[in-house]
């Protein structure tokens, strides 16, 4: 049997957990954020991904810091975090410049078992 996929990722000089990945095989950096239901990336980013959002994606108001803004629900066919690959992924497109960093979401992390050691952040496959 393959051993599960491990990731320990320590926080940055900003107290937040960085790691990078793919979406559909493009390389996105992500910011872990429990509080986030799905993982949300920029106009940019989808487009950098080759993502026809206002077309396959399905229209939703989003709030952000800055106001309300218009966002689409996507399924990402894939998405990795350094070894960690899931399939068919909850997300969403907000069509403007937030968030600067893709939000890794719960979405992806409430599919693996997550826990705190000490300042360390461990995520593992289920």
């Amino acid at each position: 049997t393959m051993e599960a996929q491990r990731l320990r990722l320590a926080p940055a000089g900003d107290g937040h957990y960085y790691v990078d990945g793919t979406i559909n095989g493009t390389g996105v950096r992500f910011v872990v954020d429990t509080g986030a239901t799905t993982i949300a990336i920029n106009r940019h980013d989808a487009r950098r991904i080759g993502l026809l959002y206002r077309v396959d994606g399905d229209p939703m108001p989003v709030e952000t810091a800055s106001g309300v803004a218009q966002a689409y629900r996507v399924t990402f066919r894939s998405v990795k975090a350094r070894a960690i690959e899931l399939t068919n992924v909850a997300g969403v497109v907000i069509d403007g410049d937030y968030p600067s960093t893709a939000l890794l979401g719960q979405s992806f992390l409430n599919r693996l078992n997550m826990r705190r050691e000490g300042l360390l952040l461990e995520l593992e496959e289920r």
